[in-house]
């Protein structure tokens, strides 16, 4: 599947998202004492992200997640359910109803997906500790389709589940960032069409954006997802090789396991991303994190925006 092919579908199915606000009191309440980021303050001299929930809102709130009600009907092909948030519909993947059963719905590629992934994951655990499967593969065996086929239907089908829109400011945070000399990078969750994403919505490529492109790692490529502490090992070993310690970089993002208490575990620091209530993700009834804080909050990109 050619590269502007790509770019063309994201950009024609994806929609503006505005965040949902916050329940403020709750995160200070929760974090008491953990100082805000204002905007332009820069307390380390490496600053590494989390894409889905951080930079790029998301309607489920992360890759991966699916969010449908109950099946209406859509014409010949049978009958397709509404995504929670209708921001897209399924215009996405018409090109690919024909293929689909008749009486086959989206809830329906929802269970066979997680059916395939669950098998997936129990031959993968043997090896990794959080495996990650690449979507493509998943969607191939299950339809049974080619190599550039399957990989257009994981595109089209997360287009039509999870729509995903830059997150406020975060184009104008990242220039800043990067004028001011930070060491960029991501650690992330992401699949094979991620940086097409990024580069479809911000409008330049990952290396433009001035993301280091041996500190972009994704989870696709290791076969391993967060919270597993090889993604975060692996960034510490490039910034060695660079001169710093995992002291000296921040890691920013919306889940406080993933994105606190992992990179926490490798000596980075951690700021919560709060921006968004739609992918903030606070475990209140887990006790294992009853403890954790992050090192900083940020509750939005935006210059001028009110400090927590």
């Amino acid at each position: 599947m050619c590269k502007s092919l790509i770019l063309q579908l994201i950009r024609q199915f994806s929609k503006p998202l505005s965040p949902l606000p916050v329940d403020r009191e709750q995160v200070t309440k929760r974090f008491r004492g953990v100082p805000s980021l204002p905007y332009g303050s820069i307390p380390c001299p490496v600053i590494l992200f989390d894409l889905y929930g951080t930079l790029l809102q998301s309607v489920s709130g992360d890759i991966g997640r699916f969010q449908l009600v109950e099946s209406t009907p859509t014409g010949p092909t049978g009958k397709i359910p509404e995504v929670a948030n209708p921001v897209v519909g399924i215009e996405p993947l018409v090109p690919f109803l024909p293929l689909l059963p008749r009486e086959g719905t989206l809830q329906t590629l929802r269970m066979w997906f997680r059916q395939e992934v669950e098998k997936r994951h129990k031959d993968l655990r043997n090896t990794y500790k959080v495996p990650e499967i690449r979507v493509e593969e998943v969607w191939g065996s299950i339809l049974r389709l080619p190599e550039e086929d399957a990989f257009e239907f994981a595109l089209r089908f997360e287009l039509t589940v999870n729509p995903v829109y830059p997150m406020p400011g975060a184009r104008e945070y990242l220039a800043m960032l990067k004028k001011n000399g930070v060491l960029l990078g991501l650690v992330s969750n992401a699949q094979a069409f991620t940086p097409y994403y990024v580069e479809a919505l911000f409008g330049a490529s990952l290396e433009d954006l001035g993301f280091f492109t041996e500190l972009t790692i994704f989870s696709y490529k290791i076969r391993e997802a967060k919270p597993s502490p090889r993604l975060f090992h692996m960034a510490a070993e490039t910034l060695a090789s660079m001169g710093y310690l995992p002291g000296n970089a921040l890691y920013c993002g919306n889940d406080l396991k993933n994105d606190v208490w992992a990179p926490q575990q490798a000596g980075f620091q951690a700021a919560l991303f709060c921006g968004d209530k739609r992918s903030l993700r606070l475990y209140e009834d887990d006790s294992r994190l009853a403890q954790v804080k992050p090192d900083y909050l940020i509750e939005s990109f935006e210059r001028g925006e009110p400090c927590m």
